[in-house]
């Protein structure tokens, strides 16, 4: 069994086993703590030559889409000063940290990298979400592990309540949920709670499974991808 897989299964556990509470670190910035909505909260989308580029920022974490296709996650913090500093903690690219600099103007922000490039990215509206009925959130439906491995996991969110079932239709477990703008707060049924991070882009929902956004052996680092 390779590293990568067994790091997914552990992951897996880690979310099903419902551990003592877990906060998402926050890079030390005023518009990058947890909780804290800051002026880049939301979409913002760059049209150019047959590519639509999108940006996602969502407590202190990003996510990055090329012409509709997730690319890049990981976290954030964007200084007084117009500095984003990153780390990628997702994507073929994850590892690495860097700095860019922001030029904000209410309804766009230009992003110019450190080689000189410049794109311009313009807000767009939030996702079309539906509400089926009373007590329903933007999760509601069924959703999929999309990880490497063998195991498969499906989540059902259903007006307030959850439940887990392996490949094999058994259940692991079930209880209520809420959800916050950054934050996906577990109740299980056995009484323990986890809140856990998480990314949520159309019918693709990313779980943080760790606190720490820096890639490493701790297999708790490894997010879960599911989808409806």
């Amino acid at each position: 069994m390779t590293k990568r897989i067994l790091a997914w299964l552990l992951a897996m556990l880690v979310l099903c086993a419902m551990p003592h509470a877990v906060s998402a670190a926050s890079p030390a910035s005023p518009q990058g703590q947890q909780g804290v909505r800051h002026v880049l909260e939301g979409f913002w989308r760059a049209q150019i030559p047959q590519e639509q580029m999108v940006f996602q920022f969502q407590g202190d974490r990003y996510a990055f889409f090329l012409n509709g296709q997730p690319i890049e996650e990981g976290t954030f913090a964007y200084l007084p000063d117009g500095r984003l500093q990153y780390q990628i903690t997702a994507g073929p690219s994850a590892g690495p940290q860097g700095v860019n600099r922001i030029v904000y103007q209410g309804q766009s922000f230009a992003m110019y990298r450190p080689n000189g490039s410049c794109i311009t990215y313009q807000r767009q509206a939030s996702q079309p979400q539906t509400q089926p009925g009373p007590g329903a959130t933007p999760l509601e439906g069924r959703w999929i592990s999309a990880g490497p491995g063998p195991v498969i996991l499906r989540y059902v969110f259903s007006n307030g309540k959850y439940f887990v079932y392996e490949r094999n239709g058994a259940k692991l477990s079930s209880g209520t949920f809420e959800m916050t703008a950054y934050q996906l707060i577990f109740r299980h049924d056995s009484g323990q709670t986890v809140i856990l991070d998480y990314l949520l882009y159309d019918n693709r929902l990313l779980i943080f499974t760790s606190k720490d956004p820096i890639p490493s052996e701790d297999p708790n680092n490894v997010p879960i991808t599911f989808v409806r």
